[in-house]
């Protein structure tokens, strides 16, 4: 115990945090585990390597030792570096579409807010589906749907969608931890973080990856694969809220419908007419959905699609973006996606992914219920260990391939892999959730049930609803 103390005096004095040096003794002792494993014609000396390299930067990730782009900046180097890959391999991830169509979006999604076209989209829906309690959860579920198509980027949608949903609770002078305040601040956030087109979010990351393998998906291929039930599975979500969640506050009262429709009706004044600038962005946003909804005619891919989207909104004429929308890109978050594609592209070139994949093929048999639960569970288990984008950067080869081993359709295993993503139960687990948790809403306690709630319903919807409908479509 004196050691310890003079330990402490000493790191105190040094003007370290211990808890950090904790961290980083723990986060390298786990990168030595590998060596633990005897080598052999499958566990080669490069996927040890590998799997050592990767699950030091994870660790460093999960523990927030450093900004989280700081080490996938580095990631591609050190790969190179110790010859598991060349560099064309381990810088591949930038040469896919993934990082335009990231950049492409948040500029739209810059000049989508700043024009006031996103409020006002907002407001809109909530004052058609009657400005209600009910309302305002629906009003979120057509925005989530109409955004997803146009801003492929689930932080972005989160950052636009938490104020919004925070200046309602505020202003109808909801409580915090309150049955309508909990639904509203959760309803907003499941919405912004749900993945519905193919190139949204985790969904973007593991099918570039899958492309390798021969999976070639468009964008209105996967709709009719999993669009569709993303758009039932969120409808699902909002009833069970609107059941678990009975909107009983004063506020919510029938009597009182003409004040919630009152605050809605004067948010929508304070908007004003349309301005030519919102029309022109609308414009542009229509005329990507066409290219997007037409992709397998053209087979236009849907990075460049966004990219040159959002060269338009400068061009004159148009003229509705300015250089504080490219400055305000995030390239923080765009490293750390293609940082997190190269797990994938150096676990390729290792043989990392199919030493995996001979690992899960076993598993990945059984009745269409079994193989879409086990799909389901192993994006939960992950899910704790690493962040969504790493996850589904790391895994999508070994899945991919053993879907193929066992003759399964890849894309019913991603898909419900990546369900399986989207469910945490505490707020550390993914980023977002917990910005959202920050506003102070609810509690732990409350977070952990609504969460779990999500989460119990993603599997019964998979199981009773997906695996018929994949049957149906031959997946199955």
């Amino acid at each position: 115990m004196e050691n310890v103390a003079k330990l402490d005096e000493v790191l105190e004095e040094k003007g370290y945090d211990k808890t950090k040096v904790i961290k980083w003794i723990i986060s390298i002792l786990m990168m030595f585990t590998p060596m633990l494993i005897q080598l052999n014609e499958n566990y080669t000396g490069n996927i040890r390597t590998f799997f050592m390299i990767t699950i030091l930067v994870i660790m460093i990730w999960a523990f927030e030792l450093m900004p989280l782009a700081a080490p996938a900046l580095v990631l591609p180097i050190v790969y190179v570096s110790f010859g598991l890959a060349t560099p064309a391999q381990a810088f591949s991830p930038w040469t896919t579409e993934m990082p335009w169509l990231f950049i492409g979006g948040m500029i739209i999604s810059n000049v989508f807010d700043r024009t006031g076209l996103m409020k006002r989209m907002a407001i809109t829906a909530i004052k058609i589906a009657g400005g209600t309690y009910r309302g305002i959860l629906l009003g979120f579920l057509i925005v989530g749907l109409i955004l997803c198509i146009i801003i492929p980027s689930t932080a972005a949608r989160t950052t636009l969608f938490l104020p919004i949903a925070y200046g309602i609770i505020t202003a109808l002078g909801l409580k915090k931890n309150t049955k309508e305040a909990i639904a509203i601040m959760a309803t907003s956030s499941f919405m912004a973080l749900t993945p519905w087109t193919i190139v949204d979010g985790i969904n973007l990351i593991a099918y570039s990856i899958a492309k390798n393998f021969g999976v070639n998906l468009s964008w209105v291929a996967y709709m009719k694969e999993m669009g569709l039930m993303t758009f039932i599975l969120s409808c699902v979500y909002i009833g069970a809220v609107l059941f678990f969640y009975r909107g009983n506050a004063e506020i919510f009262r029938k009597e009182n419908n003409f004040k919630t429709k009152d605050y809605f009706e004067k948010e929508y004044s304070k908007l004003g007419k349309i301005t030519t600038s919102e029309k022109k962005v609308m414009l542009v946003l229509g005329v990507m959905v066409t290219i997007l909804c037409t992709s397998s005619i053209h087979n236009v891919s849907a990075g460049w699609v966004f990219a040159i989207g959002a060269f338009c909104f400068y061009l004159p004429g148009i003229n509705v973006a300015d250089e504080k929308d490219i400055k305000s890109v995030n390239m923080a978050m765009i490293i750390l996606m293609t940082g997190a594609m190269t797990i994938g592209a150096v676990s390729m070139a290792t043989g990392t992914g199919a030493f995996i994949g001979r690992i899960l093929t076993p598993f990945l048999k059984g009745s269409s219920f079994e193989i879409v639960s086990v799909s389901w569970l192993i994006g939960v288990i992950v899910n704790f260990l690493l962040t969504p984008l790493a996850a589904a950067s790391a895994l999508t080869q070994p899945l991919v391939e053993a879907a193929i081993e066992n003759g399964i359709s890849p894309t019913v295993i991603l898909n419900s892999y990546a369900v399986g993503l989207e469910q945490i139960i505490f707020p550390y687990e993914y980023v977002l959730p917990l910005m959202m948790f920050s506003y102070g809403i609810m509690t732990l306690k409350e977070f952990v049930k609504i969460y779990l709630l999500k989460m119990i319903l993603s599997l019964l919807f998979l199981l009773v609803v997906c695996v018929p409908y994949w049957g149906i479509l031959g997946l199955l």
